[in-house]
């Protein structure tokens, strides 16, 4: 199938030839550190994340084996927090995003609105969390 303005020899649709695929490693090398670095903590997390499934021990064993270990709380509550911030933030994103699937809340002034509300809200209940 052809277009009637094309030369004649251009198909309307680009197959696959045309399409140059790149390689993961290819763009990785291209990011920002910044992007980097956020990917490596990223996969750190997802990998604590099987860790209940992969080992032995029930989870109470592990959460005993960090109170024993005596962190300072200088280092234990903004660890904390920032597990809990995430959890809330991605949480109540989550809810916005469904009322956008219910059309609510389009317009631009909205949308900045809903941001801020959700990362004020995500950082006092990651606080308030983190402090528990």
């Amino acid at each position: 199938m052809h277009l009637d303005r094309s030369d004649g020899d251009s198909p309307v649709w680009c197959s696959m030839t045309c399409v140059q695929f790149r390689a993961n490693l290819a763009r990785w090398c291209h990011l920002p550190p910044s992007s980097k670095l956020t990917q490596t903590l990223d996969t750190g997390v997802y990998g604590l994340g099987l860790a209940p499934f992969l080992t032995a021990h029930q989870f109470p064993y592990y959460v005993e084996a960090v109170k024993a270990m005596s962190i300072s709380p200088v280092l234990l509550v903004p660890f904390k927090f920032a597990l809990a911030w995430a959890l809330c933030y991605h949480t109540l994103n989550g809810m916005r995003h469904l009322t956008w699937d219910l059309g609510i809340g389009f317009r631009l002034k909205e949308l900045y609105a809903s941001g801020y509300t959700v990362l004020a809200i995500s950082l006092v209940l990651g606080a308030i969390l983190a402090f528990k």
